[in-house]
């Protein structure tokens, strides 16, 4: 969704999430669609890895989500496209897999259903710790570096 929205940045330092203190995020992201009177809000996008939910908030006061759970990629796919419909985001994704030997797009794929919390936090926990890092030590380098991201 971010893609789409954001203001392109070199490098793509426009599309990843962060590390946040709950999980990963867009971090805010300006409204770009069609509609004048929507012009100046902004949304976020939001896995919270310690309660696990997926949230979609906007500048306009609205929250909206779902639990992340096991689910399929192709039940995942619907529900975030549902979240975006209701928010009246536009988004256009690419739903084939970059990279992936024999990839199933995402609309179709009910092979991959996996999504164990424990792993998840603790992945997010390490990540903190990368963040954390990976910021000190960019600190000191006076050249072009971008913040940390998580593509």
């Amino acid at each position: 969704m971010r893609l789409v929205n954001a203001v392109w940045i070199n490098h793509s330092w426009s599309v990843p999430l962060y590390v946040a203190p709950r999980g990963l995020g867009t971090s805010l992201v300006p409204y770009a669609g069609d509609n004048p009177a929507r012009h100046g809000e902004a949304f976020a996008l939001t896995f919270d890895l310690i309660d696990h939910p997926l949230e979609l908030t906007t500048s306009a006061g609205t929250c909206d989500g779902f639990d992340l759970e096991p689910m399929t990629v192709a039940e995942f796919y619907r529900r975030t496209m549902a979240l975006r419909a209701d928010a009246e985001l536009p988004v256009t994704i690419n739903t084939t897999p970059n990279e992936i030997a024999d990839s199933i797009d995402s609309p179709d794929d009910t092979t991959h259903h996996t999504y164990d919390r424990d792993r998840i936090h603790s992945l997010w926990q390490a990540l903190v710790q990368i963040d954390r890092v990976f910021t000190r030590f960019r600190a000191d380098y006076w050249g072009k570096a971008s913040p940390v991201h998580f593509f």
